[in-house]
């Protein structure tokens, strides 16, 4: 199904579900033929409800056509594609289709649709704040900070704040929650405005997610694993093990520990660069990009790019084996430079290289790549024991090439649209807006680029503010 429906095809799906209605309700009368219908069924719970609060059985056929009727109408209307499951917008729309037949009136299809769409904008889509238990280090006298729309709370500043009123009004029980966030330090907060509940959310957790994840790119491996929220595999189950003194595993002799400390501090010098200018420069961009998007529903070339990218880092940077990481640091810079299926590794080397050398990286050790995206190959083409010990030389190049490019092209994205944004270039010639202006972008501009970086002339950035949306301008 493609398109808007049209009224002959709504007035035939709905005619259609009445059809099937009386015909159950025939049925009824003879309960073994009732019964032998639900069988063929394989599901007895393809109903709508009725006026009274009662649920009165269509059937599959009629129940998913009328299912794929509400799919195309959501994914059709601007006002919800994107922004609302048809899950949600099912359950009001099939209400209604049910109210009106059962009231046997002369059923208008085109207001019976628009009705539908403003009562489920009004009925599922709020503003609303989510809160996310993390794990972010820690520094004495900083007790909150905001990477763009997300903003961190220290967490025992958080339950003594003002906004801890919101929080119980999310959670209901303050002691419940603060026993689920008993191995978290941090608390995330994030508005998300213009979805349902259940895109809400998603958003919400992706977005910290994202923000965890552009610290993991200024730390190493060793301590950025132990980041992140409570939806990703640690703190509680990162290096757990069970040891018995005895053969028998006498439940009294089995301990389950922590195999290291997880909370970084203030005391750490190795995470203290975090509060660098380069650092807080990035971070503001990051921030800058989030902000951006948070509203968006259905993100851009470029836009679905650095997301993808920074989901892969932040895989990359969990607690996660030596193999499962080269994969995804892989899986970081295919995002960031593949365009096309064929020829994936020269595409990678070959747009790697100017970030990776003006980063330092020296010109003979461009076959590391080549080759650290072969041993990618080996890993996911069952050729090469995930477990074997040089796995982790290549899984810790892999965290240095996705964090030096993603930090790299996120800036050269910015870059290279506030140029054409100031140049006035026409909408269809900017450049990401695809695959082959993206290749043009990755052929033409980014040595311009460097070249700019490297010239002594080079001006001081201004402060990040992506160009907005043009959906949004």
């Amino acid at each position: 199904m493609s398109g808007r429906p049209s009224n002959k095809e709504i007035r035939e799906v709905i005619s259609f579900v009445r059809g099937e209605l009386s015909r159950y309700q025939e049925l009824l009368r003879d309960y073994k033929s009732y019964a032998e219908e639900v069988r063929k069924d394989e599901w007895p719970f393809f109903d709508l409800p009725h006026p009274n609060g009662s649920r009165r059985k269509i059937g599959s056929q009629a129940f998913r056509r009328l299912q794929n009727l509400s799919r195309k109408i959501v994914s059709n209307d601007p006002r919800l594609a994107g922004r609302m499951e048809n899950e949600t917008f099912f359950k009001l729309f099939s209400r209604e289709v049910s109210a009106q037949i059962f009231s046997d009136v002369c059923i208008d299809e085109r207001q019976l649709v628009e009705f539908c769409i403003t009562s489920a904008l009004q009925e599922c889509i709020a503003p609303r704040i989510h809160f996310v238990p993390c794990v972010l280090p820690n520094y004495s006298g900083i007790s909150k900070f905001s990477i763009g729309p997300v903003r961190f709370f220290k967490k025992d500043d958080f339950f003594s704040g003002k906004i801890c009123g919101d929080f119980i009004d999310y959670y209901g029980d303050l002691e419940r929650a603060k026993e689920f966030y008993q191995r978290q330090n941090w608390v995330a907060c994030v508005a998300i405005d213009g979805f349902d509940k259940k895109k809400a959310q998603e958003r919400a957790f992706l977005f910290v997610r994202l923000a965890i994840a552009s610290i993991k790119v200024k730390l190493d491996q060793g301590l950025a694993q132990w980041l992140g929220t409570e939806r990703q595999s640690f703190p509680n189950l990162r290096n757990y093990s069970f040891v018995s003194e005895s053969t028998n595993l006498e439940m009294g002799k089995v301990a389950l520990g922590w195999g290291h400390k997880y909370v970084l501090n203030s005391g750490n010098k190795s995470v203290e660069h975090l509060r660098s200018e380069s650092s807080r420069a990035w971070f503001f961009l990051v921030g800058a990009f989030l902000d951006r998007i948070i509203g968006i529903p259905d993100w851009s070339f470029l836009e679905s790019k650095i997301v993808t990218a920074l989901i892969w880092s932040d895989i990359g940077g969990s607690p996660v084996s030596n193999a499962e990481r080269i994969v995804a640091f892989s899986n970081c810079l295919e995002a960031l430079f593949v365009t096309h299926e064929n020829g994936k590794k020269s595409q990678l080397v070959e747009r790697s290289r100017l970030f990776l050398e003006y980063a330092g990286w020296r010109p003979d050790y461009n076959s590391r790549v080549s080759n650290f995206y072969s041993k990618r190959c080996d890993i996911v083409h069952g050729e090469e024991m995930p477990l074997r010990p040089e796995l982790r030389e290549f899984a810790e190049v892999g965290k240095y090439f996705s964090d030096v490019c993603v930090e790299g092209f996120v800036n050269f994205a910015y870059w290279l649209l506030m140029k054409h944004r100031d140049e006035g270039t026409k909408q269809h010639l900017r450049p990401f807006n695809g695959r082959s202006s993206f290749d043009k972008a990755m052929r033409e501009e980014l040595p311009i680029f460097f070249e700019r970086l490297s010239s002594p002339l080079h001006p001081t950035p201004p402060a990040p503010t992506f160009p907005r949306h043009p959906r949004e301008t």
